[in-house]
């Protein structure tokens, strides 16, 4: 028997921003001068989005930043927020699309697409709340229960400081024998091939593609891509072997399903990019555990911090992250 039952609408009642800075340990080394601070990083800012609708159901979002947080919070707080109150939670897909519609003559990356990138991981944390399942369920279903995990590093301002942070003691310690291993064969192989460089702008994606085609090593790219045409256009290039959205900057979970279905279409790896600590990577693995297929592994972001978000609960054991 089907029912004809409309589950009840959850009407947005507030959407607050706010910034929280842990104190960071620097396990994973001394990091560069980088757009998202000086060198010797000793705080992490994130920007965690707090929704909550009129029947007291709350949701949690989180938001690329670093040093753009401020100009992200005023774009929740003048633009966003006063467009969502009010609207059905429950019409997530069209409330995401409508947004991006009305709002595109800001642009669609940066402070915006951040922003609504948080709303929308909120959104679906509100969902699966409603209904009492995890979102992997609602974004399909998975029987995982842990995923491997990798470790990413800060930006490094010379040779040394990746020769010291990808220690393979470390690696080995955290759980993962041999990510970092392949450092010394790619320069030696870029130094036996001196016509190859870095494209500029990052938008050029046959450019991409013929470092792919000629640098003899596999590529990965798109974390900083914001929108599905984007994602599109570079797998059309074939300028990656593993793609990497990040849910935190291209618009939320709504989006990033896209990108895996795409890229599944391309016979692409995707690798979601994941150097967050709160509601972000809580979304990837979701998502990476009900899409991204038996080969699904997910970011941490290796370093410690003086507090972690949800205590030990998402933190990798033996090398795996277990799946909320």
């Amino acid at each position: 028997m089907v029912s004809n039952a409309r589950p009840h609408r959850q009407i947005l009642r507030t959407v607050f921003p706010g910034v929280i800075a842990p104190q960071a340990i620097p396990a994973g080394g001394r990091s560069g001068a980088a757009v998202w601070g000086k060198a010797g990083l000793e705080t992490v800012d994130s920007l965690i989005v707090k929704v909550t609708t009129d029947t007291g159901v709350v949701g949690w979002g989180e938001s690329f930043g670093f040093t753009a947080i401020p100009a992200v919070k005023v774009v929740i707080d003048s633009i966003l927020a006063p467009e969502m109150i009010g609207r059905d939670a429950t019409q997530l897909e069209k409330r995401m699309l409508d947004l991006q519609k009305k709002f595109h003559v800001f642009g669609r990356s940066g402070a915006f697409i951040y922003g609504l990138s948080a709303i929308d991981i909120a959104l679906w944390d509100i969902a699966g709340r409603v209904v009492g399942q995890p979102v992997h369920q609602l974004l399909g279903g998975s029987e995982a229960v842990s995923l491997p995990a990798y470790a990413s590093l800060i930006r490094y301002s010379d040779p040394e400081l990746v020769r010291e942070n990808s220690d393979v003691r470390w690696i080995a310690a955290f759980g993962i024998s041999s990510c970092m291993r392949s450092i010394s064969t790619v320069s030696v192989r870029r130094a036996k091939r001196p016509g190859m460089t870095s494209r500029w702008p990052p938008e050029n994606y046959s450019g991409l593609a013929q470092v792919r085609q000629q640098g003899g090593n596999p590529v990965a790219a798109g974390e900083n891509a914001s929108t599905l045409t984007d994602f599109q256009h570079l797998l059309e290039a074939g300028a990656v072997d593993f793609i990497q959205p990040s849910s935190a900057k291209m618009g939320g979970l709504t989006e990033l399903r896209k990108v895996f279905a795409l890229a599944n279409a391309h016979n692409v790896t995707v690798m979601v990019h994941s150097f967050y600590d709160g509601p972000g990577p809580l979304a990837n693995v979701h998502a990476s555990a009900a899409l991204g297929g038996p080969g699904a592994m997910v970011e941490w972001r290796y370093f410690d911090r003086e507090a972690q978000l949800y205590g030990e609960a998402i933190i990798p054991k033996n090398g795996t992250m277990a799946v909320p």
